[in-house]
């Protein structure tokens, strides 16, 4: 949220409209909070936190397309090239929460190119709980907090500090922000 202070400010209004700040933000609320909602996940595209899923073994001969993929070959999913696919998302290396809005302003799902916790039977385990405790501590952050580049950073873009590489897990070099306490 540092990064995009006009996002940032669109999800505390939203989130100042409907709850208020007499109380926290509960998850029967995902639904009243389109917007938030939607930067929550764009927050799951565009981080790809694991841009390569967890390699699995075919268990009989398979056609793709026009590949022919053997048995006991190990594939993966490329959450990576997924998340950033051109064909399917509208300018993906921005961060927009619209991404997830449709003209409506509701929410709506990318169900065959949106896979941050992967899919299927070996999908993670934990996405509900994740994807809760995602929106709750975000809604959190940001009804109580103003966040901002530390002053003074040389580094034009938070992002940019995001090393890439053959690594499963992506790694953050170190930043700082200020977290500002909201008065209401």
């Amino acid at each position: 949220m540092a990064e995009y202070p006009d996002i940032q400010k669109k999800v505390a209004m939203e989130i100042e409209e409907v709850v208020g700040h007499e109380r926290l933000c509960s998850l029967e609320d995902r639904g009243r909070l389109p917007y938030t909602e939607a930067t929550t996940m764009e927050v799951l595209r565009f981080s790809s936190i694991s841009p390569l899923g967890v390699p699995h073994a075919t268990t009989c001969d398979v056609m793709l397309d026009d590949f022919q993929i053997p048995k006991d070959t190990m594939v993966s999913i490329n959450h990576y090239a997924l998340h950033f696919d051109e064909e399917i998302w509208d300018k993906p290396k921005l961060f927009k929460p619209e991404h997830f809005l449709d003209d409506s302003g509701s929410v709506r799902q990318h169900p065959n190119s949106f896979l941050p916790f992967s899919a299927g039977r070996r999908s993670c385990l934990g996405e509900s709980l994740a994807k809760a405790e995602l929106f709750l501590i975000f809604t959190w952050f940001v009804q109580n907090y103003e966040i901002s580049k530390a002053p003074g950073d040389k580094v034009e873009s938070l992002l940019g500090r995001i090393k890439s590489g053959p690594s499963v897990v992506r790694e953050l070099d170190p930043y700082e922000v200020i977290m500002k306490r909201r008065t209401y």
